[in-house]
């Protein structure tokens, strides 16, 4: 995935078989509908999971840009635990991250994006 100046990025490791992840998804994709047209991209990162499970998920949840991690991405992002929320600015630098992340990071989350996706 790579960053598009002058759009935040939120890429999102979360799994099928992860029980906040399916508890905070609806949260998930309720903020990539608010932000994806303010200057914001989200990928969502199946992690530990098989093909057709992360398949049937995002059909499940209407995601559209979702991946499987391999081996390496994982090892790049310290093998994450679930959730996790990357956040990069306009400008392609890391603005936070939030480890198995809840209620309270989301509520963070939509207000790191409201700023930084400020025009």
């Amino acid at each position: 995935v790579e960053p598009v100046k002058g759009r935040a990025t939120v890429v999102i490791f979360l799994a099928s078989w992860c029980e906040p992840c399916q508890q905070m998804i609806q949260e998930f994709h309720a903020i990539e509908q608010r932000y994806r047209r303010l200057a914001a991209d989200f990928v969502f990162v199946f992690a530990h999971d098989t093909k057709d499970d992360a398949q049937g998920f995002m059909r499940e949840y209407a995601i559209e840009s979702g991946m499987l991690a391999t081996h390496d991405v994982l090892k790049a992002f310290h093998n994450p635990e679930l959730p996790t929320i990357y956040v990069g600015d306009r400008h392609g630098w890391l603005a936070t991250r939030y480890v198995k992340a809840g209620a309270p990071e989301l509520k963070k989350l939509d207000g790191l994006l409201r700023d930084i996706t400020a025009l």
